[in-house]
Formats: structure tokens, sequence, C-alpha cells
């Protein structure tokens, strides 16, 4: 908690920083789901974390909603990867082989309590707000995942604008 309150008082962190505490909170998830949730951090060869400036806590709330969202639902194994690529752009891809955003809008709506995605949400205004002010702007794509028609999950792509490299 120490290192997530640290990063969120500051405008940039380095990517390093970044991926450490999205290990951290999902090797939490992972207590909580067991054997059935395995995820992977893949960082391609020519990314260098420790040199790599971006905005913190952009990632971590895509994460949870895969995981509240897509594979809390799922039954059997559940999976997350993380990819980190640098062409023109740092690109941050985050897949989840959950039930996909129609399946847990439904369930969502059969719950007495309705919740909406505030994390999501804020995050999509956060970035807006950096695009704003900025020259290089972010992009966020998010994809449903279909195998035979039926959903199987979800992609999302956050391309960060990195100086420097």
């Amino acid at each position: 908690m120490r290192k997530v309150l640290d990063a969120s008082g500051r405008d940039k962190i380095d990517l390093q920083q970044e991926i450490e505490l999205l290990e951290h909170y999902l090797e939490l998830e992972k207590l909580r789901f067991g054997d059935d949730f395995t995820f992977k951090i893949i960082i391609d060869s020519n990314v260098e974390p420790a040199f790599i400036q971006i905005p913190p806590l952009i990632i971590q709330p895509f994460i949870e909603n895969a995981i509240k969202h897509g594979l809390l639902h799922k039954k059997g194994i559940k999976t997350l990867l993380i990819h980190f690529e640098y062409q023109e752009w740092l690109k941050c891809t985050i897949t989840d082989n959950g039930v996909g955003r129609i399946r847990s809008e439904e369930i969502q709506n059969r719950n007495i309590v309705q919740k909406s995605s505030f994390a999501t949400k804020a995050t999509e205004k956060r970035i807006a707000l950096l695009n704003k002010y900025s020259d290089k702007k972010f992009n966020l794509q998010i994809i449903d995942l279909y195998e035979d028609q039926i959903p199987s999950g979800t992609k999302v792509i956050i391309d960060f604008p990195v100086d420097g490299l």
C-alpha cells in the first residue's frame, strides 16, 4: 500500500516501478483465486522498464476490471496476460480469458445493487486530461474477444507516448 500511495502522488514513475506494483497486486489476487488463476507479464527485449517514464496507475484499473468483471465469473482456468512492447509507442496489451463485457454486464444487471465501473471511467477521463495538455496523445482500445461467436474475454490496448527512446 505504501508503494501505491507513493506512486499515486507523482506525475510519472518508471515502468519498472509500475510493473512491480502490478506484480504485487496480481500476487494478492492469486491468493484469492488459487491455482485457477495464472498471470504472465511479458516485456519485449527492446523495452527498458527502468528508463521509461509513464503516469502511474493507468494500467492497474484495467487489470482490476479484467479480474472483477471477466475472470471472477469464469469457471475453470482464468488467465491474464500483460504484454509490453515498443515501436513508436510503449504499448501495453492486457488480455483476459474471462466471460467478456457483454456477459459481465448481464450478470451485473441481475444484481440488486448496480455498480458502475468507476475505475475505468476515471482512468478514461484521466487519459483524456493527459491528452488535452500534451502534444503526444495516449490511445486506448477495448476489444471484445470471441471464440465461435461466444464471448471469450477482453483485450485492452494502451499506447503511451514516450520521450527519449
